[in-house]
């Protein structure tokens, strides 16, 4: 079985003695137009002949055998399979394809001239490469009676659940996400690609509508992404449809439109509050934007990068439910003066800019602020949003001082931000001491070891506002997190806030088996004082912060030779029957996709369970 891995790179003057300086005497060297004594030498002949230029100046592909599948060939034989890779999957360029036998797996790279030694076209940087080079490999392989990857083990990622494969895809990128989660907010009240694109523009995503697909522009990027790609819903097809039904929902509540501008006097020049507001809508006369026949696919054009650009003409939006100008107004708006009014602390980094204290990562600018970490930006109205936990929307209204924009969430729903941090402020958390004290007597409530405390509060799990609340967090996540408040008897009673998405613990072993707990406090309790020590496990634990299949689903997306999984059922929990149906969904899911499921009580004593449990 060949692992292959792909990597466009620059410099091949520093790439190529790597390569090279790393094999052993012993170990066989193939090329093609290049000599193997000074490949980089004609590497960069090649790329001067052809006038070659850019970011990718040589292909590096490596491809990798186990220490089992190793012991099949000879060195010179594992050499013949990539050069044989790399004619037919670039046929007409120089390579070089170095064997390296210096550790129990033998593995090849393969250095590629991205230039065409006839034509000088270059090879463009696509994922496809990766795909075939695969296909490639695994043919040339089975041919030498080596094994490839299960079909089963490439199906398993294709069965999963959308948004996990989404994940999985997206790899974390956060900016993706934060896109989607803006397009959502904007596909929540427009009735056109017009007020689609204007709303989104607002939020610094470009949208651009074309006659068959539309795609998206986050800041300043230069690549778009299809609506396709991110999701059916963000594409012209499923947009149309949140155009005609936005137009159908938002005729139920004629004048609505009348009432957000202002134009009802009385709420507007006699400070009427909102609740008054909402009841004058009765006597409002019905609205002249009425339901009738439109055309949902009618857009403004706009030109590809690179030409004049043409965007939707204000009259093109005066119509949309939310009031651009308000919009506009709020992004417009100074964050430094907000941060300030509002006392987030602010700090000057080593390079003289302006970031949150504590957070060094955030840039913060007059109107724009970054997250270098995960790479997301916005204006004021998504730091407000997350300052004070608010929807897009609610954020716009604090910022304006426009309280008649809270009619729309009344009548039509909030718009629910998918993310949005719960970590606990460090000004507003209990010291460090005393914050130990208070984690250590949830986690005895729970009959966990209390010597835990030092380890969650080091690491950022588990914090504790000057007030005595407690939340336990997922393992680098802040969207979500359990609440415990003490009671006057002094008993802990826990609450879910925010949405969590990530695992409170997990080990990646390289093994074939899982073992899944469903709780914090029942993998603690099971593991006791050495919970967190990754050295003791001999295979793969994931620990969810609650039954939550979309958490598990993403892991086994990522670990694809995982077969079998041991799930832990703790009888003295009061969440028992829950995780009893969570564990039979997993039951009739996963056999499907080549996963045997099993229960456990606890690491080494699993047992397989019978159709005995109703899943409802």
């Amino acid at each position: 079985m060949a692992i292959i891995k792909i990597k466009f790179a620059k410099h091949f003057d520093t790439l190529v003695p790597y390569v090279m300086d790393g094999r052993a005497p012993t170990d066989p060297i193939g090329t093609h137009d290049c000599d193997e004594r000074d490949v980089a030498r004609d590497f960069a002949a090649l790329q001067q002949f052809h006038n070659g230029n850019g970011a990718v100046n040589v292909i590096h592909i490596m491809q990798s055998w186990s220490e089992a599948e190793s012991k099949k060939l000879l060195p010179e034989e594992f050499n013949a399979i990539g050069r044989e890779l790399a004619h037919k999957q670039f046929p007409g360029h120089a390579f070089a394809v170095v064997t390296h036998t210096d550790t129990s797996k033998v593995h090849n790279h393969i250095l590629v001239s991205p230039w065409h030694t006839e034509t000088g076209k270059k090879i463009e940087h696509k994922k496809r490469h990766l795909y075939e080079l695969r296909g490639i490999s695994d043919k040339l392989c089975q041919e030498r009676g080596l094994s490839v990857i299960e079909s089963m083990g490439k199906d398993r990622h294709a069965r999963l659940p959308e948004k996990v494969q989404k994940i999985a895809q997206f790899r974390g990128h956060s900016w993706i996400l934060d896109l989607c989660q803006k397009a959502d907010f904007a596909r929540a009240y427009a009735t056109s690609y017009d007020e689609y694109v204007g709303i989104l523009g607002e939020f610094g995503v470009k949208a651009r509508v074309e006659e068959r697909k539309i795609s998206y522009f986050y800041s300043d990027k230069v690549r778009g992404k299809r609506g396709g790609k991110l999701s059916p819903k963000y594409d012209k097809d499923g947009l149309e449809d949140a155009f005609r039904a936005n137009d159908a929902r938002f005729a139920k509540f004629p004048g609505l439109r009348e009432q957000v501008r202002g134009i009802v006097g009385a709420a507007a020049t006699r400070g009427v509050d909102i609740q008054a507001s909402k009841d004058a809508l009765v006597n409002l006369p019905q609205s002249p934007y009425q339901q009738g026949h439109r055309d949902y696919s009618k857009y403004t054009k706009m030109e590809r990068p690179g030409r004049a650009q043409r965007f939707p003409h204000e009259l093109d939006l005066s119509g949309v439910l939310i009031p651009i100008e308000e919009l506009r107004k709020a992004r417009n708006s100074n964050i430094i003066q907000y941060c300030q009014a509002n006392r987030i602390a602010l700090e000057r980094n080593s390079e003289g800019k302006m970031v949150l204290k504590g957070r060094s990562f955030v840039e913060i600018g007059e109107f724009e602020w970054v997250n270098k970490r995960n790479r997301t930006k916005g204006s004021l109205i998504e730091l407000v949003a997350a300052h004070k936990d608010l929807t897009f929307l609610q954020a716009v209204a604090e910022i304006t001082g426009n309280k008649r924009l809270h009619l729309l969430e009344q009548h039509l729903g909030e718009t629910k931000r998918n993310f949005t941090s719960f970590y606990i402020p460090k000004e507003h958390r209990l010291n460090e001491l005393d914050a130990k004290v208070k984690i250590a007597s949830v986690l005895v409530q729970h009959g966990c070891d209390p010597t835990h405390a030092s380890a969650l509060f080091k690491g950022g799990q588990a914090q504790v506002s000057k007030e005595g609340v407690v939340r336990f967090f997922a393992k680098d996540d802040d969207g979500g997190a359990f609440e415990f408040t003490e009671s006057t008897e002094h008993n802990w009673h826990r609450a879910k806030v925010g949405a969590i998405k990530g695992a409170f613990f997990k080990v990646s072993t390289g093994s074939r088996n899982a073992t899944i707990y469903l709780d914090p406090f029942g993998f603690l309790a099971s593991q006791g004082k050495h919970a967190f020590w990754p050295a003791k496990y001999h295979q793969d634990v994931i620990c969810l912060m609650e039954p939550d299949e979309k958490v598990l689903d993403h892991h086994l997306a990522t670990n694809r030779r995982i077969d079998q999984v041991q799930v832990f059922l703790d009888p003295k929990s009061t969440n028992h029957q829950v995780e009893l149906d969570f564990f039979n969904n997993l039951r009739s899911r996963y056999p499907q996709i080549g996963i045997q499921i099993g229960e456990s009580r606890g690491m080494g004593r699993e047992r397989s369970r019978g159709d005995d449990l109703p899943s409802f």
